[in-house]
């Protein structure tokens, strides 16, 4: 059109330039189209790999199995969380049931006295006495305290109240060298206003004498001055005595063997830990570790009130349940603290043999 003078020459060289742009931006967006499809194609290959990463961890998870090396009760278990654990984070613990222990710091000068024992009584809050022997004498001492950790092995069965973490128990540590000392069974022990007394039986009359006690021993009381040794004091009966009543002391033979009935074993928990009672349902008389109790049965309710001798107080124990079958529960109140405290638990009971 220019050679032909249909054109300006101005007019033809605009449009031969516009036509170059458009071609080159024609050519420049294939260029574009070309990378996205190749990135599109590089995205499809990632998805599918990451679709296999995918499916392969949860072919792991769905395998995967802890193993613990020894048969025990769950007592930790981790929380729930969307995130993945570490290597070397833990997952759960167990406790065996057989391998229980008993950890103590022991002031530094007891260690020797504990050293040279055969053998340490501890207890449970509800009394039970536990046999224990040292088995290893840590080397940490806690200078704050004047301490050292040792490790006691547990003689004989464990009751079942100690049978949990952190359960705890009243180690009788010897505090001097093995020296003789009078004791008095506890059922012998009186609670009076400023004291405790006892009865000793003197030529057939029941003679009342007021005894500083000192620690508890097992079954009995270390008595600190108020008798001798030797003396006969009463431990049946000497509720309803008073001083110089005349008594009549039985034959040991024609005792009976023990209180016959159903027998339960009682279980609470305290602020101190698991304890526990053994009751004594019989159809004339009914005990409650060895005492007798008045039982009152309703149908299946059952209420009674027994009693704990601890050093520092007799504590009453009001329980109020319902058996069903084997098994019973209810609640517990105990008084009789020095604080004035009487708390109220559940309870429960197992029947002996199930």
């Amino acid at each position: 059109m220019v050679a032909r003078n249909a054109l300006a020459v101005d007019a033809g060289e605009t449009a031969r330039n516009a036509v170059f742009n458009i071609q080159q931006q024609i050519a420049q967006r294939r260029a574009t189209l070309t990378s996205r499809d190749a990135q599109l194609a590089l995205a499809d290959a990632s998805l599918s790999r990451i679709a296999l990463e995918i499916g392969q961890v949860k072919s792991d998870i769905k395998a995967t199995r802890i193993a613990a090396p020894a048969d025990g009760q769950i007592i930790f278990l981790l929380p729930a969380q969307r995130s993945f654990s570490r290597e070397g984070d833990v997952l759960v613990r167990t406790r065996a049931s057989g391998n229980y222990e008993i950890e103590a710091e022991i002031p530094l000068q007891y260690l020797r006295f504990v050293a040279r024992s055969n053998g340490l009584e501890a207890v449970n809050f509800a009394g039970r006495p536990v046999r224990i022997t040292p088995r290893v004498f840590l080397p940490v001492q806690n200078i704050r305290t004047g301490t050292q950790t040792v490790r006691f092995a547990v003689s004989g069965d464990m009751p079942r109240s100690l049978q949990a973490e952190n359960a705890p128990v009243t180690l009788k540590v010897p505090t001097t060298s093995p020296t003789p000392v009078v004791t008095v069974p506890k059922d012998a022990v009186i609670p009076v206003s400023g004291g405790h007394v006892v009865f000793a039986a003197v030529d057939g009359i029941a003679i009342q004498k007021r005894v500083r006690l000192g620690n508890a021993t097992g079954d009995s009381f270390v008595v600190l001055s108020g008798i001798d040794a030797g003396e006969q004091v009463i431990t049946r009966g000497n509720e309803g005595l008073v001083d110089g009543r005349k008594i009549k002391i039985g034959d040991p033979g024609k005792r009976p063997a023990g209180p016959k009935g159903e027998k339960w074993t009682l279980g609470w928990t305290t602020r101190r830990g698991p304890a526990e009672g053994e009751l004594v349902l019989g159809k004339e008389k009914s005990f409650f570790n060895d005492e007798p109790v008045e039982v009152t049965r309703t149908g299946d309710d059952i209420a009674f009130v027994g009693k704990l001798v601890l050093p520092f107080a007799v504590i009453s124990l009001d329980f109020k349940g319902t058996i069903t079958g084997d098994s019973m529960a209810g609640k517990v109140t105990l008084s009789g603290f020095p604080s004035g405290n009487t708390p109220t638990l559940d309870f429960t009971g197992k029947k002996a043999g199930n």
